[in-house]
């Protein structure tokens, strides 16, 4: 929240870490954009997509890479 208000309302491309209810880990790529009037965020609106897979697969691929050098 804190990238969006300092980027002028909009927030590009940014990951975010979360757990899932069963504490399991999740991650997020987030877009968000603000509607601004007056000095005053009336509305907001984005995507959250998850990405969590990709950074599985990223991970294990260092790890391999670390196993073989």
């Amino acid at each position: 929240l804190k990238s969006f208000v300092e980027g002028g309302f909009r927030l590009s491309e940014a990951e975010s870490h979360e757990r899932d209810a069963a504490g399991g880990d999740k991650y997020f790529l987030n877009n968000l954009v603000g509607v601004v009037e007056n000095g005053r965020l009336i509305r907001a609106w984005g995507t959250q997509t998850d990405i969590t897979t990709r950074k599985k697969a990223e991970r294990e691929l260092r790890e391999s890479e670390e196993r073989y050098r």
